[in-house]
């Protein structure tokens, strides 16, 4: 029943604050690099916090995934003024680091990296920076594919989805996975507004709703192979959001390597490649979820059949053709 009312809580919400948005000045303008037409009500990312915030109370999460939850509010905030008054990268990076700094404290910290036949991996104490660097990598890298309609929120639901069917293969309970079908409920929602399935209705997650997303689900992937009831292996989990990882990984390598600002937005990220193709933005969405699917399926066969061994390396070595066959023309 809880579920039923959080999606059309959710649903409703947004459409209510879409009209105040205006007022607050949260809307999205087209520009060179935004090719929608009008201002769009950044509202999709203040209204799914507030939905998770709602499902937190209700279910009482673990402690360590109330402070998740918690501790995002933080990145929330700088998304949302960034959305506002475009503060840039350097707030949002500061929001993450002492977002990052709360959870470290509280010893939320990367110390098993799963076991390998022919692999030694140990951090020791690096583990702290490693684990600060993966929540801020894939909370960016979350962030990098919000530039299509539905994009960032079909990729989050696809990971979140990808994490569920890995929790049935060990005859999880219930109360294992409860926060990760809320969250599937409350962006589902969102998204069925994102992609305008109502007419006049269309929204976008803004920088507060990416960045938050991102930092919940990098940190949910931690959790879920360090301190829940349940353990999954750090390799499997690594292939839940292998498009977001590459992407992120890809451009930020192709930048570096023509000497530009690794964080200055340009048109080079997967889907702009697949739109510079002729397809269109639905078209493009609906190939890069099936390609998302695919390697996360893809990957969890890896493991299961030939080992983390295998599948790490694979991890990497897909990672460089997938680069080369992208990206190579701009190197």
């Amino acid at each position: 029943m809880f579920y039923i009312f959080i999606f059309f809580f959710t649903l409703f919400a947004i459409y209510i604050a879409r009209f105040v948005a205006p007022f607050l000045k949260l809307v999205d303008l087209p520009n060179k690099r935004k090719t929608h037409e009008g201002a769009i009500p950044l509202v999709g990312g203040p209204i799914i916090i507030i939905s998770i915030l709602i499902s937190n109370f209700y279910f009482n999460y673990d402690d360590l995934i109330s402070l998740i939850i918690f501790s995002t509010i933080i990145i929330f905030l700088f998304g949302f003024f960034d959305d506002i008054f475009t503060i840039g990268i350097v707030p949002r990076l500061i929001s993450q680091f002492l977002a990052v700094l709360i959870l470290v404290g509280s010893g939320f910290i990367i110390f098993d990296f799963g076991e390998y036949q022919y692999l030694n991996i140990s951090l020791g104490k690096a583990s702290i920076v490693f684990t600060a660097f993966a929540i801020a990598g894939l909370t960016n890298s979350i962030n990098f594919i919000d530039g299509l309609d539905g994009l960032c929120a079909s990729i989050f639901i696809t990971s979140i989805v990808s994490l569920i069917f890995l929790f049935l293969l060990q005859d999880a309970k219930f109360n294992d996975i409860e926060i990760l079908i809320n969250l599937v409920v409350i962006v589902f929602a969102f998204l069925l507004l994102n992609l305008k399935l109502f007419q006049s209705c269309k929204v976008f997650l803004g920088d507060s709703g990416s960045l938050s997303l991102g930092f919940i689900l990098s940190s949910l992937l931690i959790y879920y192979t360090q301190f829940s009831n349940i353990k999954l292996d750090p390799v499997v989990i690594l292939w839940c959001v292998t498009l977001p990882v590459y992407d992120l990984l890809a451009v930020t390598t192709k930048r570096i390597l023509n000497k530009t600002n690794p964080f200055k937005p340009d048109r080079t990220h997967i889907h702009h490649l697949i739109l510079k193709r002729g397809h269109s933005n639905k078209t493009t969405l609906l190939i890069l979820v099936l390609i998302s699917l695919f390697l996360n399926f893809f990957g969890f066969g890896l493991f299961y059949f030939f080992g983390p061994d295998l599948s790490l390396f694979l991890y990497f070595f897909i990672f460089f053709l997938y680069f080369v066959i992208n990206y190579k023309k701009y190197i």
